[in-house]
């Protein structure tokens, strides 16, 4: 019986992954499409979404190279993250609901940024905030969805007393 609650819980958290794979995916692809001939402004002077192929790590690191041993390096490093994550998830004891669908949030996020690098060679960002003259690096849905991943993990460890101060 335990084992097939664990089985039901863990095909719930991976369609919680696919979905957000999937999301981010579609909304990539509209974007891509609506973007390509002008940004878009959503809230003038705070919030517009612009087409940014980012072919470097986080926030643009390392895009403008064309080193293909640094893109081996990049992708190496991604998928190596993507499987930290997952040991870490599989052997975690704390595997409440919230630090699990933080986990799936993850996952999900990091999936749809590596399968961009892989089939396209870089990930499409579009989410571009700005305030005045300081300017946050443009994202997409993926990138928001691992960033809430991870705070949901974060308050669950914290909550939940796992983290020690």
């Amino acid at each position: 019986m335990k084992t097939s609650i664990k089985l039901h819980r863990t095909i719930f958290f991976i369609s919680i992954a696919a979905v957000v794979f999937i999301v981010d995916q579609i909304v990539k692809k509209i974007v891509a499409y609506s973007l390509i001939d002008e940004p878009h402004q959503l809230i003038p002077g705070f919030l517009e979404f612009v087409l940014v192929h980012n072919s470097g790590f986080v926030f643009g690191i390392l895009s403008n190279t064309e080193n293909s041993m640094l893109r081996i390096i990049i992708y190496s490093v991604s998928i190596v993250s993507l499987l930290f994550v997952l040991v870490y998830f599989i052997k975690s004891r704390s595997q409440t609901m919230v630090f699990s669908i933080g986990f799936s949030f993850i996952m999900g996020g990091a999936l749809g940024n590596i399968f961009d690098r892989i089939t396209q060679g870089h990930v499409v960002d579009f989410i571009d905030l700005h305030i005045n003259k300081y300017h946050w690096p443009t994202f997409n849905i993926a990138d928001l969805f691992i960033t809430i991943g991870v705070f949901l993990i974060i308050v669950d460890l914290m909550r939940t007393g796992t983290v020690k101060d």
